[in-house]
């Protein structure tokens, strides 16, 4: 339980470094294709702390074979924080859809059209992806919320 608690205080301790590192910045520019991305700090922080709170725990829960309250609960975290991601992911892919979709000229050539037509039945198979990922990751949170709960009642008995 201490070194649980250990881990996840060195991982708040980095998620407040980042912000630290960063506050003077207005966020980190990403230019994709012609699209601008702006990623502000606290996000920043999230993309790096998310994924290393869940493969840490997800190691440690593996190994104890999620008999630890502690480590269920740090797991838990983990896994919100890359469902957070993922759904930011799938906001970004339906927002560029949206502006593909939106943003269609009426002098478009046919096959300009028919490229863009295209362009967005990949951005819905993705999102359709995004979100079956985004759905395992949630049903995750409920079955180790389930297996925190059959713990914490076990242990009062």
């Amino acid at each position: 339980m201490k070194k649980d608690i250990a881990i996840l205080t060195i991982l708040a301790f980095a998620a407040t470094l980042i912000l630290v590192l960063t506050a003077n910045n207005n966020g980190i520019d990403i230019q994709l294709h012609d699209t601008y991305y702006v990623i502000d700090n606290i996000s920043l922080a999230l993309l790096v702390i998310g994924p290393l709170t869940f493969l840490i725990f997800l190691s440690l829960g593996l190994l104890r074979r999620f008999r630890k309250i502690s480590t269920n609960l740090g797991f838990m975290i983990g896994l919100l924080l890359v469902s957070l991601i993922i759904y930011i992911i799938s906001q970004i892919q339906i927002s560029y859809r949206d502006q593909i979709q939106f943003n269609s000229d009426l002098s478009a050539l046919p096959m300009q059209l028919s490229i863009r037509k295209s362009m967005i039945n990949d951005l819905n198979k993705n999102i359709t992806i995004t979100f079956v990922v985004l759905g395992v990751f949630l049903t995750g949170i409920g079955i180790i919320g389930f297996r925190i709960y059959r713990l914490v009642t076990n242990k009062k008995k």
